[in-house]
């Protein structure tokens, strides 16, 4: 059996490689995965195992999917055994991807990067040593497409794929109804009340490094809460449920009085998006999946 590893860091990153390496192991239709399979060499209906390596948010993600991740460290050691790579396209700050494409080359390792976003993705495909890409970038429509050739890569090796996380999402079996009591009385907030969440980003953090819009994940969410506390609601509550990789008190700026309100990183994202009835965010990935939920969902500058 072809051994394949597959490597992330960030939650779309994790999101994204989850369902890649579950469609290649056919454990989830997909019919856009061709291109991958003929890159490793899978013939008819052979499946490969995976090794995982992961960090950070990923580490839990991969977890909670049943997974135990390795040591990211090792990861280097294990490549030239391995018969292919996956990854996602983690963002910039993250020092693995590019280097881990550039040795799978090296080696003759295929190699095959899954986009869960549209934003800086030219950016993504160079390092200091100038451009680098894997075999096949798995890209989310044509625009994306588009920029990624216009960042180096021929054309012919950037596949469109349909957004598999989204599909596992809504296929995936669930009791909503049961999930929504749980979170809320995880939260301690009553069943009947009026939940909105708001999702933190890592913007700040990441200013400087990439390009990056103009609203400020924390001046986002103090504009929401005033405009939630003017409604005078005593049954409407306010979670905000920070991004994994927030620091400590990010948020704490930002303070309602006529509403209830709390920050929790409690269950799953999927839980607590079942969980609140309205999902406000900057972050398009986390729109799309309350969506596909069944959640009404927003930027932070559409609340009226």
């Amino acid at each position: 059996m072809k051994r394949i590893i597959a490597y992330a860091r960030d939650p779309g990153s994790a999101n994204m490689t989850i369902a890649a390496c579950a469609a290649l192991a056919g454990r989830q239709p997909c019919d856009d995965l061709g291109p991958a399979r003929a890159l490793f060499g899978l013939v008819g209906p052979e499946t490969p195992a995976f090794d995982i390596y992961a960090s950070g948010p990923a580490h839990m993600a991969w977890t909670k999917a049943g997974a135990m991740p390795r040591d990211p460290a090792d990861v280097f050691r294990a490549l030239p055994a391995a018969a292919g790579l996956v990854t996602g396209l983690d963002d910039v700050d993250d020092p693995i991807p590019r280097p881990l494409w550039r040795r799978a080359r090296e080696l003759g390792v295929p190699s095959a990067a899954f986009c869960d976003n549209n934003i800086n993705l030219g950016i993504r495909l160079k390092d200091e040593l100038g451009p680098i890409a894997p075999d096949l970038v798995f890209a989310l429509g044509d625009v994306a497409r588009d920029e990624i050739v216009n960042a180096g890569v021929s054309r012919d090796r950037v596949p469109v794929i349909a957004n598999l996380h989204l599909y596992a999402l809504a296929t995936r079996p669930r009791d909503p109804a049961a999930l929504r009591a749980s979170m809320r009385a995880r939260w301690g907030i009553d069943p009947e009340a009026s939940v909105w969440l708001y999702a933190g980003v890592v913007r700040q953090e990441l200013r400087g490094l990439r390009e990056i819009g103009k609203e400020d994940e924390v001046e986002a969410l103090r504009a929401l809460s005033a405009k939630l506390d003017a409604r005078g609601d005593p049954d409407l509550w306010l979670v905000v449920r920070p991004h994994p990789r927030d620091p400590a008190g990010k948020y704490a700026g930002a303070h309602a009085s006529r509403i209830g309100m709390l920050e929790s990183d409690a269950g799953t994202s999927v839980e607590a998006l079942l969980g609140a009835d309205v999902i406000v965010s900057l972050s398009e990935a986390i729109l799309d999946e309350a969506r596909v939920l069944g959640r009404s969902a927003y930027r932070p500058d559409d609340v009226k």
